[in-house]
């Protein structure tokens, strides 16, 4: 009877049409199957990742992380040290403050994860946390930081000044990560499915994303570093030598096959012809 009941009140479920068509992105079925492939990309990303040193992870934010650390704890295996600080209702300066006596330990192969922001639009100083943030982020070069973008306000209209604040501030994160290399940035899905009912924080499956999101991150980052710290040498054949030498950097003494000669310059046989005036063209005296 109750999957009969669940069942009814999916099919009564008002679709929202998007010029003329029903757009998939605001169905359950979508979000779920979203969050499935995110899982199985992880799976498939962490079986791959090859190396057995030992990273940390550190997740610092606001409310919107709560229980996010948990949820990468499973996705990832012992080879992540994953620890999760949450400080509800906090700006980015407290944040920071916090931040910078817990990073001391970190080196460029472990990640710091900040997601903050919230409180300072709705104050409106979303100027001084991006120049908290840039501070911070100019100060800490010697592990890697992963920015969370700030989640739009479902619980107010998409023309609020607090989400054209929250637009503002995203797009001026977005471009601050392209100018540091150890930064890199992470924008959650915007899907009002992923909300809880009160639309101001990510729901289950949204965190369950969000972490995914962040594993499949750092994956990628560890397995790009891993593939340059290990080059392949390729031989080169040296045509005029007749030898395969392993660099080109090596001093010419190091090899020398019997049938070198030294280069000499090439004189050409060929004997230049003089330039011929033409003196008895009729035209020559015009």
């Amino acid at each position: 009877m109750i999957s009969e009941k669940r069942s009814d009140q999916n099919s009564n479920c008002i679709p929202t049409i998007v010029n003329g068509q029903i757009n998939p992105n605001n169905n359950q079925d979508y979000i779920l199957n979203l969050v499935r492939e995110s899982r199985v990309k992880v799976l498939d990303n962490k079986a791959k990742y090859s190396k057995c040193a030992k990273h940390k992870i550190l997740v610092m934010g606001d409310s919107h992380l709560r229980g996010c650390a948990v949820k990468m704890i499973t996705s990832l295996d012992t080879r992540f040290d994953v620890c999760g600080i949450v400080k509800p209702g906090s700006n980015t300066e407290s944040l920071i403050e916090m931040a910078k006596s817990e990073v001391g330990k970190l080196t460029m192969n472990d990640f710091l994860i900040i997601c903050s922001g919230t409180n300072d639009i709705d104050t409106n100083s979303s100027r001084n946390a991006f120049r908290n943030i840039t501070n911070f982020i100019k100060s800490i070069n010697y592990t890697n930081i992963i920015l969370i973008t700030v989640p739009y306000r479902h619980d107010l209209p998409a023309y609020s000044h607090i989400n054209n604040n929250i637009k503002i501030l995203n797009s001026k994160l977005l471009k601050l990560a392209k100018i540091f290399n150890h930064v890199n940035i992470i924008k959650p899905a915007n899907n009002r499915l992923l909300f809880t009912k009160h639309r101001l924080h990510l729901n289950e499956l949204g965190k369950e994303l969000l972490s995914n999101q962040l594993a499949l991150h750092i994956l990628s980052v560890l397995e790009e570093v891993q593939v340059n710290s290990n080059p392949i040498t390729l031989r080169w054949y040296d045509e005029n030598l007749h030898v395969n030498v392993l660099s080109i950097d090596k001093p010419s003494h190091v090899l020398t096959p019997t049938n070198y000669h030294p280069f000499t310059e090439h004189v050409p046989k060929r004997i230049k012809k003089l330039p011929v005036t033409r003196k008895d063209d009729f035209l020559w005296g015009i």
